[in-house]
């Protein structure tokens, strides 16, 4: 797991590896904290096998060094905003979803796959095709500013439920909610209605929306109430029950040369893999490994893939990229290889496939 940890941080734009702590101490609060040497003070243990096998695999990734992940793709995870959620009694008391709803949207772009940064409310996003802003409660002083610029430029901004109540001080906005940004969405917010566990209610598409959607999707948690009438934004699912039955689920708008999406519930995981597969679609963003590669539609369950390509580089200028793949799931992973790859470490290719066994890896030079 040591060197599973330590590719892990190379596979997301590090250069290098350190490991806390060398040596552990003989007494105190953190006398059993991990360590590379133990009380024991021997070099044959599991945990200073794995970390020597790290510094093998580092010489071997020498040349990914100074390459840098090229995210298409960012979600607005901000901590102060995370604070301002967990201390806020409602409209759930408990449980109110925020990291499920970053992770649900993190885990559909990784089955493309699509390299992803996750950022705070203070990140330039002008780099950016897509945007996520799940359940971005909290505005800092600029954010609303910022994330209008960002669409007006032509981005594509996601934002949902809950976002732009209160300031950066945890005060509610006066006012049409989101704060400053009814104008982008195309809507305004009017109510929320918080679910109990084990309630849920559902999302039907509109016949002949904008993204094709076809199928029904579950609901629960909390589920917004928006106006759409008056401020723009077309409607591209509905609530299917309850006193808002008929009110926007999901909703599309054009502003400046950008548009936004708003989801107004606590969606399956089911509806963020097919929203943001046909989102990248449509911003041309292709997965790091093709559906030939992959076997499949979307990448086997527990492989991560990422991807890291010299400062300032593109595909198109004929640079190296390389690609890191990681299984953490039970069982082994098979991907089939191209002739232009080069296996730098971990698994090989045989018969033009590589098989990755749990917890193994493969880094390719393509």
């Amino acid at each position: 797991m040591l060197r599973a940890q330590g590719l892990q941080a190379i596979a997301h734009g590090a250069d290098s590896v350190q490991y806390f702590q060398i040596r552990a101490t003989l007494g105190g609060y953190e006398k059993f904290h991990g360590s590379v040497i133990d009380q024991y003070g021997g070099n044959d243990t599991r945990v200073f096998r794995e970390t020597a096998e790290m510094g093998t695999v580092l010489k071997k990734l020498s040349c990914v060094k100074g390459s840098v992940v090229n995210a298409p793709v960012a979600i607005i995870y901000d901590t102060e905003n995370r604070w301002a959620l967990n201390l806020s009694k409602g409209p759930r008391n408990k449980d109110m979803g925020f990291f499920e709803e970053v992770y649900r949207t993190y885990s559909a772009l990784r089955k493309i796959p699509v390299d992803v940064d996750v950022i705070d409310n203070k990140t330039d996003l002008s780099g950016y095709k897509i945007v996520f802003a799940p359940m971005l409660y909290a505005f800092r002083e600029d954010t609303a500013q910022k994330l209008r610029a960002y669409v007006a430029g032509g981005g594509t901004l996601i934002g949902g439920y809950h976002s732009g109540i209160v300031n950066s001080v945890d005060l509610c906005y006066m006012g049409e909610t989101p704060h400053d940004l009814t104008d982008v969405y195309g809507l305004r917010r009017e109510e929320i209605d918080a679910l109990f566990d084990g309630e849920s209610n559902t999302g039907v598409p509109k016949e002949g929306n904008a993204l094709g959607f076809t199928k029904n999707y579950t609901c629960t948690k909390l589920c917004e109430l928006v106006k759409t009438e008056g401020y723009g934004a077309e409607v591209l699912m509905t609530y299917a029950d309850a006193f808002y039955k008929g009110y926007p689920v999901l909703t599309k708008h054009a502003y400046g040369k950008g548009m936004t999406y708003y989801i107004c519930a606590h969606m399956d995981q089911a509806f963020h893999d097919d929203l943001i597969s046909r989102l990248c679609i449509d911003a041309k963003i292709e997965g790091i490994l093709s559906t030939e590669e992959l076997m499949a539609d979307s990448v086997p369950y527990g492989l991560e893939v990422t991807s890291r390509r010299a400062a300032g580089s593109s595909a198109e200028d004929g640079s190296a990229e390389y690609v890191f793949l990681q299984n953490f799931a039970d069982t082994s992973a098979v991907i089939r290889a191209k002739e232009n790859w080069e296996v730098l470490a971990g698994s090989e290719i045989e018969d033009g496939k590589i098989t990755i066994d749990r917890l193994g890896y493969c880094v390719i030079k393509r």
